[in-house]
């Protein structure tokens, strides 16, 4: 959105030029206002080659007055206009968008500007009672550190990646259910690389723990896997899904059949897991890779 109109930009059907964008994203003398941009600011750059410069997070700007983070809470103490996040999560991947997810994803930045404004005001003359300073130096000196974030491409850890990333919902599983979840954790993620997808698109990271449990019931020697067993429990069923049931099904029979499941595993993949979790929860950091996918139409 500029001061003036609203643009929507098929991200999809111009990837491969979405980098020309450096122009503007890279111009120093053009403020870029960005609500929680945080992980945006990443993917700019792992799908698009685009790097941003000159950034305003208003999310942060309002965590620093401490008010709430949310970008609706924003819009309704600012604008007075309440906005409907029911597509927040939606599958913007579709084409056409419908009328009431076009009209979505404009009002998402519609009132950005007017909010940088208010918001910007408003620090002038904020007292902090912490020791930050003054405090709209402090949200533009957030604004260039968001900036200087470099993208690195995650490595899976076969053997203890699905761990780090599920953390406490292991607590308390069989050594059975742990081999299970395992690999249907890189089968997920493995499926994401090979067609290109995130991974909470292909499985929700409740449906890889539940899986984990259910089928890791079953118990060992078990060759073949219902596959209505399996759709039953996955919530909801991807296409991708669909598409590489077989090797879902290949991989959990794989742990079904190993040394884990007659308890002659010596390598310790099947220990306990321990109570402490990690600090963050990939669950949750996917969740948050949920929705943006504009495209390029003049409103």
């Amino acid at each position: 959105s500029t001061r003036t109109d609203d643009y929507l930009v098929d991200v999809i059907a111009l990837r491969s030029f979405m980098y020309r964008m450096n122009r503007f994203l890279l111009n120093p003398k053009i403020v870029k206002v960005l609500h929680g941009c945080r992980e945006d600011v990443r993917w700019f750059q792992k799908d698009f080659g685009c790097y941003i410069s000159n950034i305003f997070d208003t999310g942060a700007a309002l965590q620093a007055m401490r008010m709430p983070y949310s970008l609706a809470f924003a819009v309704d103490h600012f604008c007075q206009v309440k906005l409907d996040k029911k597509y927040q999560l939606a599958d913007w991947r579709q084409r056409p968008l419908s009328a009431e997810m076009v009209k979505y994803a404009r009002l998402d930045t519609h009132y950005l500007l007017y909010i940088h404004d208010r918001l910007t005001n408003n620090l002038i003359g904020f007292e902090s009672k912490t020791a930050i300073g003054n405090v709209l130096l402090h949200v533009l000196e957030e604004g260039r550190r968001l900036c200087r974030l470099v993208y690195d491409m995650p490595r899976l850890d076969a053997k203890e990646g699905f761990r780090e990333s599920l953390g406490r919902s292991l607590v308390g599983m069989r050594p059975l259910q742990l081999e299970v979840t395992r690999r249907v954790f890189n089968w997920r993620d493995r499926v994401a690389r090979q067609d290109d997808e995130s991974p909470l698109a292909v499985m929700h990271p409740a449906s890889v723990i539940q899986l984990g449990l259910r089928c890791g019931q079953l118990g060992g020697g078990t060759t073949a896997v219902p596959a209505s067993l399996v759709l039953g429990v996955v919530k909801p069923v991807s296409m991708t899904v669909r598409v590489h049931l077989t090797g879902l099904l290949e991989a959990i029979a794989g742990a079904l059949s190993s040394d884990i499941a007659d308890g002659t595993d010596t390598t310790g993949a099947a220990r306990v897991v321990a109570a402490a979790a990690p600090s963050s929860s990939a669950a949750e950091s996917e969740a948050d890779t949920a929705a943006k996918y504009l495209s390029l139409i003049h409103i």
